[in-house]
């Protein structure tokens, strides 16, 4: 039988040209990015494939999921929470802290271009 690993996933998906994939072990970190405009939603899924083959593990291994929400790009806050909420509802685990289904608040800053 496998045994379990305790990783953490981290999502940064906040910039609108780079998309960041990191899994935490405690020990280690392994991360990978992605330098692209605005495609988050389409480099993301394959970035957590990546890690977590570097890593030797899977889904199952992710024991919560933390996503960067603090600031910037609105849209791309969006995008990485409803991928780790969607994660996190199928893997029965946390989403910062929370349990995924529950509602998970993004700051919106006021229009910036003013």
């Amino acid at each position: 039988m496998k045994i379990i690993k305790n990783i953490r996933l981290h999502i940064d998906t906040s910039q609108t040209d780079k998309t960041v994939v990191a899994l935490y072990d405690g020990n280690t970190c392994i991360h990978q990015k992605v330098s692209d405009q605005n495609h988050h939603s389409q480099v993301i899924l394959p970035l957590i494939e990546t890690c977590l083959a570097e890593k030797n593990c899977s889904l199952k291994d992710i024991a919560t999921i933390t996503v960067s929400l603090d600031s910037g790009s609105y849209i791309g806050r969006r995008v990485g929470l409803a991928i780790a909420k969607t994660l996190g509802v199928m893997l029965h685990i946390s989403v910062n802290g929370k349990p995924a289904e529950s509602t998970i608040v993004i700051p919106y800053e006021k229009d910036l271009f003013r």
